[in-house]
């Protein structure tokens, strides 16, 4: 189910793109034609600011997803269920201030822009497989970071009911043809 959750949310956040200098969210793949994507990076949560003098650089702006600790219950037939909790790592780089008269206050709070786009992406959004289900994506909790240098890390996180029905065995077509037939009486 997190193999599944991690790549839809990538291809749908694929669908945030600059349009005339505003991060945009455009389902419309004909309108996105020739328009540069706002997020550079998606990848695995992994402490990824407390560790950038460790780790390779990634382009900015970048998400990380956190999955938070997921309690399943199971509702028969080996399916289970549970609200997950998905904690998206916002991460955006500026060296501008959002001081009052600052020409460069409309570039600190561009990471604002950046996460409506991203909420408008995620709102109302739903998956299903036919095996497993995610429901419709809701905004949960939002941390703003407010102790930063040149890197921001604002947390955006979701909740989704998800079901999935992985270890189902699933039905197997017949292969012998179907014969109607009158019985003979008794």
């Amino acid at each position: 189910m997190r193999k599944t959750l991690f790549s839809v949310l990538e291809q749908r956040l694929k669908q945030v793109v600059w349009i005339d200098g505003v991060p945009t969210f455009e389902p419309d793949a004909e309108k996105r034609t020739g328009k540069h994507p706002v997020f550079l990076h998606f990848d695995l949560w992994n402490e990824n600011i407390a560790q950038l003098t460790k780790q390779r650089p990634f382009p900015t702006p970048a998400v990380f997803c956190e999955f938070e600790p997921i309690r399943w219950g199971y509702v028969g037939l080996r399916v289970r269920e549970a609200d997950i909790v998905l904690c998206l790592h916002v991460i955006t780089t500026t060296v501008a201030t959002a001081e009052a008269g600052n020409r460069y206050r409309d570039k600190a709070l561009e990471r604002f822009d950046i996460i409506d786009a991203l909420t408008q992406a995620l709102l109302g959004f739903s998956y299903d497989d036919g095996i497993r289900q995610a429901g419709t994506m809701r905004a949960y909790e939002s941390e703003t970071d407010h102790d930063h240098g040149e890197v921001c890390e604002d947390i955006e996180s979701w909740v989704t009911h998800c079901r999935d029905a992985s270890g189902c065995d699933l039905p197997q077509p017949t292969t012998q043809p179907l014969r109607l037939g009158i019985s003979p009486a008794k």
